[in-house]
């Protein structure tokens, strides 16, 4: 079936978009990129993409972060956060947010206990018998928090960056436009309220922008107010949904939030 022809201003909107979503952030001072191998998992007879972001050999190794990224998929700042989360000892492993709603949309969708399955697949064949901590950014974060509220024995605790509210669970060609309308793509949906109190006894870690674009801060507030203990909320005062601005501040908040997760009794 061919793809639909849009009009040039609107393709040249979507590259715009993408190239946006592409530009890396400043990482820390001194920092060292850590390598990314990409790997390939298969989940229900279909192959899913992974990305290894090793820890510097000479930290001592914490527990596993399993990263998710938001819609835009593996690439610029999704790739620099999961670099940082390295950087300070935790091995990560990413997940191609995008790739991974694209795989499953089709001829059927994702539902939420797929998801819950899929992500505990992950964590068990890439990290067996270590320590798991979920994290994830934008529409990823959704992902953990659905996780979180299903399979606990597997993991540590959840950190979210610019967690919403609905989230969605399918991604196809046509939602790119989504960029464009400012409006969700018309993909089935879950909602973030609803399974947020199920993260508990799992300790939960929130961090919002100040000025997210996406994301009102009273709709996060009133996520983390319906999610029980342990729990924190930080707020950022930055200029959008991905920190810009304040940068430093929000790596500095993301490395204390995951310490604190970590440290956490349950």
């Amino acid at each position: 079936m061919p793809y639909p022809r849009y009009p040039r201003s609107v393709i040249r909107y979507l590259l715009l978009a993408a190239c946006l979503w592409s530009l890396p952030v400043t990482p820390e001072a001194g920092a060292q990129a850590p390598r990314v191998e990409k790997r390939q998992v298969e989940i229900r007879g279909k192959a899913v993409d992974l990305y290894l972001v090793s820890a510097p050999p000479s930290t001592s190794k914490r527990p596993v972060v399993l990263f998710a990224p938001g819609d835009g998929g593996w690439r610029g700042a999704a790739i620099d956060f999961a670099r940082q989360i390295a950087s300070w000892g935790y091995d990560v492993i990413g997940l191609d947010t995008r790739q991974y709603l694209s795989t499953f949309t089709g001829e059927t969708t994702l539902t939420e206990t797929d998801i819950i399955g899929d992500i505990g697949r992950i964590a068990r064949s890439l990290a067996p018998g270590r320590s798991v901590t979920l994290a994830g950014w934008s529409a990823g974060a959704g992902l953990m928090v659905l996780a979180a509220s299903g399979e606990k024995q597997l993991y540590h605790g959840v950190v979210t960056m610019g967690l919403a509210d609905t989230n969605v669970m399918g991604w196809r060609l046509k939602d790119n436009l989504s960029y464009l309308t400012g409006r969700l793509p018309d993909e089935p949906t879950f909602s973030g309220l609803r399974h947020i109190p199920r993260v508990a006894p799992l300790p939960l870690a929130m961090i919002q922008s100040s000025r997210d674009e996406y994301v009102p801060v009273e709709e996060a507030r009133r996520l983390f107010a319906a999610a029980g203990e342990p729990k924190r909320f930080v707020l950022v005062e930055a200029k959008n949904h991905r920190f810009e601005g304040n940068q430093p501040e929000f790596f500095r908040q993301l490395r204390a939030m995951i310490e604190w997760v970590n440290t956490t009794e349950r």
